[in-house]
């Protein structure tokens, strides 16, 4: 009986140890479906450019069904890397802090281009360019990418960026290279420089040595004028100015056909024009017109700040940027209070389609003239004027100028005495 009981503690303490052998085997030994974190995924976030570029200031998470399993950023060249990766099936989103831009006249046009079927947009140019997400790109997109070039609008509704979210699967402790592609939603040409903020190779010449004298206070026009050869197809301005010199009432337009669409914020004028047929301008003419109110603050030879930032673009043909464009933005000053003299200058019938009269008080008999310029301070019409003291009148013609906006200007030895905008009709 013993015996027995003996017998049965060693084979029970035998058991007991196999079993602890075997789980420490097991431990030891994992089995071969246990997933094994040694792999690396590794590679580029880059923007789909003509030239890619790496995307700093981005991250990317590395999900499995629909768990963020690690998160990491991209360094200046826009590298990569998760470590420790699991045996398994991935996806990765990226996202970026980099602020939307690189957007303006030529992508809508080049959606315009896509809608006719001159030029398709392919790949993930097409995805930039359809900002309503509904598998097409017609006019309607185009507006939109204008509208928000200019400022009207402040988003797209499907967001800023675009991204490929690829799909990874990785075992074996393999090291695998992805590269991921995105872009800026309305950027057709994928032409955006964030480094810079705007577009590639945007670059555009000023032109034009005229001045424009007025009184504080004064509703004025400033003509932009435009020297292109070419042809043109998309206009992107941005013009800076002082809000404490003058208030901007409105633009215009004297470009025929296209869409023009424009946005005053703060310190800055945004204009858009774009059209699948191309026009060939001169500075001659002005393309656009801004239209304010000086500050009546203003005092005699200021000078009122309006620049053109270097990011405004022309484009031609197939959205190539012109390399042989120019604008003309008149230098603006205010008269010397002492030009006026008392004297006061009237024009009728204003707007004139044919003749008008002119009438003039002088204050002292002078020998003078008259000057009729366009916008840009071309002069195209001038002749005598004896001043007499008191009241003074003449009838010009104005059946040789085209329709448009010009400045009539009272002279008298080298010096302008007033000045007035009339309106050919």
């Amino acid at each position: 009986m013993k015996t027995k009981i003996i017998s049965s503690t060693i084979l029970f303490f035998t058991f007991c140890f196999s079993i602890f052998m075997s789980e420490n085997a097991i431990a030891k030994n994992p089995s071969p479906s246990s997933p094994a974190a040694s792999n690396t995924i590794t590679g580029h976030l880059y923007y789909a450019g003509t030239t890619p570029l790496g995307m700093f200031s981005s991250s990317l998470s590395l999900i499995s069904e629909g768990v963020t399993i690690n998160t990491v950023q991209t360094d200046l060249n826009g590298n990569y890397i998760f470590t420790d990766v699991a045996d398994g099936t991935y996806r990765i989103l990226p996202s970026t802090s980099i602020p939307w831009g690189g957007v303006n006249a030529t992508d809508s046009y080049l959606m315009m281009l896509h809608f006719i079927q001159d030029s398709p947009l392919t790949g993930i140019e097409f995805i930039a360019s359809d900002v309503y997400r509904n598998g097409y790109i017609n006019s309607f997109d185009a507006l939109a990418t204008a509208k928000r070039f200019v400022g009207l609008d402040g988003t797209f509704a499907i967001g800023d960026f675009y991204f490929e979210n690829p799909i990874v699967t990785i075992s074996g402790g393999t090291v695998q290279i992805v590269d991921i592609y995105g872009i800026a939603y309305g950027d057709s040409d994928g032409s955006y420089t964030f480094s810079a903020g705007g577009k590639q190779d945007a670059s555009i010449s000023l032109s034009g040595n005229s001045v424009l004298n007025f009184s504080a206070g004064q509703d004025i026009s400033i003509p932009i004028g435009i020297s292109n050869t070419e042809g043109m197809n998309a206009i992107s301005l941005s013009l800076m100015y002082s809000p404490q010199q003058m208030e901007i009432t409105s633009v215009t337009t004297d470009l025929s056909g296209g869409t023009f669409i424009y946005n005053v914020s703060r310190d800055n004028i945004k204009i858009s024009w774009y059209d699948v047929n191309a026009i060939q301008t001169s500075s001659e003419v002005p393309s656009f017109t801004i239209n304010a109110k000086l500050s009546s603050k203003l005092t005699s030879n200021q000078n009122i700040n309006l620049s053109i930032d270097p990011s405004s673009e022309i484009a031609g043909d197939k959205g190539v940027r012109s390399s042989n464009s120019s604008i003309s933005l008149p230098e603006i000053k205010i008269a010397q209070n002492s030009q006026n003299d008392g004297a006061t200058l009237r024009i009728s019938p204003n707007p004139v389609c044919n003749d008008c009269k002119i009438s003039y008080f002088s204050l002292q008999s002078q020998s003078g003239s008259i000057k009729v310029k366009n916008l840009l301070g071309a002069v195209l019409f001038e002749e005598g004027f004896n001043l007499e003291n008191g009241s003074n009148s003449k009838l010009i013609s104005m059946n040789d100028l085209p329709k448009g906006i010009y400045i009539v200007e009272i002279w008298s030895e080298n010096k302008k005495l007033e000045s007035k905008k009339i309106v050919k009709s």
